[in-house]
């Protein structure tokens, strides 16, 4: 078989089903993006990377800058705050909290801050490990307060009452508050950021409510010492500010906030004053928060429509230092000979086959001359294109003329009405989940029977965002998951094609009762796939016996995942919502597009939904699967 051959191979197969997807959704925003091609908008790129230097370099800045981003529909703004959050977090730069304006919420500051803790419980960086943006925090406090006795006790002493657990904290948060340099630091901030220390589901979950600004009954505040709750719309705007100081105060890192789909508030019937009410908000995080970015995305043409309704100190701090940067829809052909051949050197590396430097033109089997003469097109259109022509060649089984397949959306015209009345349903429905989420304030159970129950329903309905018809049969059985991945096979017929154990290990790692739990859970698994699922980080010290067992199962096939506070919470409001608008029209379809669950992090990596194409020989047999 020639190198030619064992591409084409690939390329045909149902490997990476969506390679070509032109949609960014929003939880892939803390995904680490192997289809990001740097030369794209190499003029944002630069402004930021700038902003950011001068941010991070000591003595750092006073206060906070604001870049505006403006451009068209489908200029790709999403895409590139993705490629901002990961430039930072991979550089460990600081804190990237992401949120979207589709919302009609009133409270900005409530809005924000809920949206950044949402954003800082993801995993920081992805091929980093499992610890949270919050943990890394609590990791940064705990390493500079001065008291290794009380952060070593925290983390690795069995016996300790809610008590103890109290007074070690503050002893340690007093510790660092004495140092000048941390001095102006909110104490009751860095408290809670300390309780993180333990590694305990149930006090996280109660900083996670701190932190969110929500009411703390009496039992949860006595888990936290007592720490006086922040439920004010005021309080929120503070605690964003609060947190942002603390950031800046550990080694001039950065806290950026990236604001997108800013030109949703036009859906509002008074869009002007909340528009005005943002920027304020923005503006005044910029203000009190020395070294923070503010990146906000926008449509051009509404900030062009609204800007005359901003007083003119709002207006120096969105257009002066720096200007805007228009962000051009159309790409250039080497861009677009750069975005493709990215995608396919991909697919063929992940598949095992990808070939040695120049031997291959990286276009294959893309004909050249069609893809060098795409020059202006958007890459929403070049996306859609490339994926219609893979999956015409899938179709066929071998490689089809592409006359007709570069062609670009057609704007949408007056006889379109049914199809722009689907898209403004969709829309409406996405804007109303956005404010049911950043709303919901649900007690969050800490029943691990329930969590385990609640992650199964998960399981078995993403697949309705998945493409091939996969089907996930779930059994919860206590604390842990029986999941059959049943694979379609033609006729409206699946066989079966992996059985996974998942259980729920959440015991604390101190005195060996994590690697206790997990080799129950193993044995338990017999002939399985094992998968452990967890409310907090997996031990990352590599001495330990624990780090050592999972390792072992890593290595043999077994899978892990962090199930954080604002995963819970999320499916717990997803149940919810869909459970009260699921008969509205066209849910369906915004449920298969919107792809909510089946992008969730810890969903991908227990289902290993990555690599679906593990399946493909299988359809039809039953394969052996043990870990």
């Amino acid at each position: 078989m020639t190198e030619h051959d064992a591409l084409l191979r690939v390329f045909l197969s149902g490997a990476k089903k969506d390679l070509f997807h032109s949609v960014e959704h929003r939880s892939q925003i803390w995904r680490e993006d192997p289809f990001d091609v740097e030369p794209v908008h190499a003029d944002a790129r630069t402004q930021f990377q700038r902003l950011l230097a001068h941010a991070t370099t000591p003595p750092g800045l006073d206060s906070g800058r604001i870049l505006m981003l403006l451009g068209e529909s489908g200029s790709g703004k999403t895409h590139l705050l993705r490629a901002f959050r990961n430039h930072v977090h991979v550089h460990g730069l600081g804190f990237v909290g992401y949120m979207q304006m589709s919302t009609s919420i009133t409270s900005y500051p409530r809005y924000l801050m809920s949206n950044l803790i949402d954003s800082l419980d993801q995993a920081y960086y992805e091929s980093a490990g499992t610890g949270s943006g919050l943990l890394r925090l609590s990791n940064a406090i705990a390493s500079r307060c001065g008291d290794p006795d009380a952060i070593r006790a925290l983390n690795e002493k069995a016996s300790l009452s809610a008590g103890d657990i109290i007074e070690l904290v503050e002893r340690a948060a007093d510790r660092l508050i004495a140092h000048p340099r941390y001095a102006d630091l909110d104490l009751d901030l860095v408290r809670a950021l300390l309780f993180l220390q333990r590694h305990e589901p149930a006090l996280k979950k109660r900083v996670v409510k701190y932190l969110r600004c929500e009411a703390l009954v009496e039992g949860d505040r006595r888990f936290l010492g007592s720490i006086s709750p922040k439920a004010g719309d005021d309080d929120a705007q503070r605690l964003v500010e609060e947190l942002g100081r603390l950031i800046a105060a550990f080694d001039n890192r950065s806290l950026i906030l990236c604001v997108d789909q800013f030109e949703d508030t036009w859906h509002s019937d008074d869009a002007a004053p909340e528009f005005r009410r943002v920027t304020s908000s923005l503006c005044g995080v910029a203000d009190q928060v020395p070294s923070s970015i503010i990146v906000i995305a926008c449509l051009e043409d509404y900030y062009t429509k609204l800007r005359s309704k901003l007083s003119r100190s709002t207006l120096d701090r969105l257009e002066h230092d720096p200007a805007p940067v228009r962000l051009v829809a159309e790409r250039s052909a080497n861009e677009v000979e750069h975005i493709i051949a990215q995608r396919l050197g991909y697919l063929y590396e992940t598949s095992g086959v990808k070939p040695a430097h120049g031997v291959v033109d990286p276009l294959y089997p893309f004909p050249r001359e069609f893809v060098l003469g795409r020059d202006g097109m958007r890459v929403r259109d070049v996306l859609n294109a490339c994926h219609r022509f893979r999956e015409a060649c899938i179709e066929a089984g071998g490689i089809v003329e592409m006359k007709g397949l570069f062609r670009p959306e057609a704007a949408p015209s007056i006889s379109t009405g049914a199809a722009l009345d689907t898209k403004a349903a969709k829309e409406k429905i996405e804007r109303d989940w956005n404010d049911f989420l950043a709303q919901y304030h649900e007690e969050q159970t800490e029943s691990e029977v329930e969590i385990v129950k609640l992650f199964g329903w998960a399981v078995e309905n993403c697949a309705e965002g998945l493409e091939g018809g996969y089907r996930f049969d779930v059994t919860p059985k206590g604390e842990s998951l029986d999941i059959r991945i049943m694979v379609p096979c033609g006729n409206g017929d699946s066989s079966l094609g992996e059985v996974l154990f998942v259980a729920l290990c959440n015991r604390g790692t101190q005195s060996g009762g994590l690697n206790r739990q997990i080799a129950a859970a193993r044995k338990e698994a017999k002939q399985r796939v094992f998968a452990i699922l967890r409310s907090t980080e997996f031990p990352t010290d590599r001495k330990t016996a624990t780090w050592k067992t999972l390792d072992d199962i890593t290595k043999k096939g077994g899978r892990k995942a962090v199930l954080e506070q604002s995963h819970q919470r999320m499916l717990d409001a997803f149940r919810k919502f869909r459970s009260e608008q699921g008969q509205r029209a066209h849910f369906q379809e915004w449920l298969r597009e919107g792809k909510h669950l089946s992008k969730i992090l810890p969903i991908s990596h227990i289902l290993d939904l990555e690599n679906l194409e593990r399946f493909e020989k299988a359809r039809g047999s039953r394969p052996a699967s043990r870990a």
